[in-house]
């Protein structure tokens, strides 16, 4: 098991390095901060909350809103059992492109809200779901890009944001 977590460890932070560093450009740099929004508190929460205000749609509000708080709830729970720092705080020369977060890295809030949304959502809007989906994948790897996880914490943020909201999709 220890030889296990040092393999993941180690290819973690290789990985991390790679799409930190490798492909900086000022254009790509400027999409990613855009796209990391779209998995944070303000936007989901927003987005769900005006979901909810219009009836037409409030049905997929309330999965949504099951499905992030739940997850929330979740990665609550892990960021203080597992106290893992963010890279940028233990690599070395690991470019910051956001404002620095106090909180722990492992797992990913940002990815696993907007998992928990575009999964919770994807059933009801069937013409959009390959494109939430997409968007969720993408506000992963911007979290990476931009220096504020390790791609194991989005991997397991997109797990929990999909269960998450399967369980509110049998919930609701």
């Amino acid at each position: 098991m220890v030889s296990l977590l040092t393999w993941i460890d180690r290819n973690d932070k290789k990985i991390f390095q790679y799409f930190n560093s490798y492909f900086e450009n000022e254009l790509i740099n400027k999409i990613m901060l855009f796209i990391t929004n779209l998995g944070g508190a303000v936007f989901t929460i927003g987005i769900t909350i005006l979901m909810l205000l219009k009836s037409k749609y409030s049905y997929q509000a309330l999965e949504g809103a099951v499905a992030l708080t739940l997850s929330h709830v979740i990665v609550s729970f892990l960021k203080k059992m597992c106290l893992r720092p963010r890279p940028y705080q233990v690599i070395k020369n690991a470019k910051l492109l956001c404002k620095p977060l106090k909180d722990f890295s492992f797992p990913s809030g940002h990815t696993t809200a907007a998992f928990a949304l575009s999964i919770s959502w994807s059933p009801n809007f069937v013409n959009l779901a390959p494109f939430l989906f997409i968007l969720a994948t993408l506000v992963g790897l911007s979290r990476v890009y931009l220096g504020m996880h390790y791609p194991s914490d989005t991997i397991i943020g997109a797990v929990i944001g999909t269960t998450s909201a399967i369980i509110s999709m049998y919930i609701i």
